[in-house]
């Protein structure tokens, strides 16, 4: 979103969208920024956020699905990302 001077803010901007994802800026405080800027700050950003979600996959499965995890399946899973052969012996109580 490009906001060229003389432009109103109202309506492109949902305050409650900005909260969700973390950003401390509100409508009064955005501030006008050229498509170029834009467009690097926000791929770093995604770079960001992909390189850590690939360190952390088990907080990837967290946040995405939405599914809570016991600690040795986040130890299971991210073990399994690091490690290109894994053997897992589980007993009838970790299948359940």
């Amino acid at each position: 979103m490009v906001i060229r001077k003389g432009t109103s803010v109202r309506g492109r901007v949902d305050a409650g969208y900005m909260r969700k994802r973390g950003t401390k800026s509100s409508k009064t405080s955005m501030k006008v920024m050229k498509s170029d800027e834009m467009t690097r700050d926000f791929e770093e950003k995604i770079i960001d956020w992909c390189t850590f979600y690939r360190r952390n996959i088990h907080r990837f499965i967290e946040h995405y699905f939405g599914i809570d995890l016991h600690l040795y399946q986040k130890i299971m899973i991210y073990l399994m990302n690091l490690c290109p052969v894994v053997v897992l012996i589980c007993s009838r109580a970790v299948s359940k």
